[in-house]
């Protein structure tokens, strides 16, 4: 309604956008906003691809509001995962398909059972009622559906993801060793290569237990846990007053200015 009137419609980025060129086809935003406020530049490079198409006029990195993550305790192992899709998508390749999910989760709770007597487990299911169901016997695990991502992400002294979206921004943001399997949509080879500074990325679930086994027994991790490219590429680096800065200055030129 207020585009059709001819008034400005502001979306600022609230989750992750790290697919390839060819997932943004399917980004509801662009088909309503005229403006769009994202928190890293490579996103609003990706945007800006768009000027010109339905709506959209300008795209401004401007960073994130979100509090800070500090990490408190070296604690846990921090397992987060995904939600279920169901019949909610269509079969199109920049959506992660449920298989996929249920044989990560498979493999991954078997061998964190495993080590679950000699280390403190947490498998971090998605909050959503009704697409959080858990069909594996997690022993030697807790369980976790209600807490907060970063809440539990505090307490971690690894993280692993198989459904990295919102989670990975929250997660690289801090000094975390972070294993992620990849696939859940298409990322380009850049974004991997310099996720590969910060994090394990690896394609196959085998190879991620494989990692796993030897960080925990070795200490080896081929990652920088301080590396921050990846973060101001598709996070935020900016501080919350800095970024409140930036998002005012972009409502003074689209609104008052106009």
């Amino acid at each position: 309604m207020a585009v059709s009137m001819g008034k400005p419609l502001v979306i600022w980025e609230h989750g992750e956008h790290i697919g390839n060129l060819n997932s943004f086809d399917f980004v509801n935003d662009l088909i309503y906003s005229t403006h769009f406020l994202t928190f890293g530049h490579t996103v609003k490079k990706k945007y800006a691809r768009h000027i010109g198409s339905n709506y959209l006029k300008e795209v401004f990195a401007v960073g994130s509001t979100k509090r800070n993550i500090v990490r408190q305790k070296n604690e846990i192992i921090l397992y987060a995962t995904g939600k279920w899709q169901y019949s909610r998508i269509p079969f199109i390749n920049a959506i992660d398909q449920d298989t996929r999910l249920y044989n990560s989760q498979k493999k991954i709770l078997s061998y964190l059972s495993e080590i679950g007597c000699e280390h403190k487990v947490t498998f971090k299911a998605n909050n959503t009622p009704g697409f959080n169901e858990i069909p594996f016997d997690c022993q030697n695990i807790h369980v976790d559906k209600t807490s907060p991502f970063t809440k539990c992400l505090q307490k971690a002294k690894l993280v692993i993801l198989d459904a990295p979206g919102t989670t990975l921004i929250e997660a690289v943001s801090t000094d975390v060793p972070l294993f992620i399997l990849s696939g859940r949509v298409p990322w380009s080879e850049s974004t991997i290569e310099i996720l590969k500074k910060r994090a394990v990325v690896v394609d196959s679930v085998e190879e991620l237990i494989l990692h796993l086994r030897t960080y925990i027994k070795e200490g080896t991790y081929p990652g920088d846990v301080n590396d921050k490219e990846f973060l101001k590429a598709y996070g935020s680096i900016q501080s919350i007053s800095e970024a409140k800065i930036n998002t005012l200055s972009v409502m003074d030129q689209v609104f008052v200015s106009k």
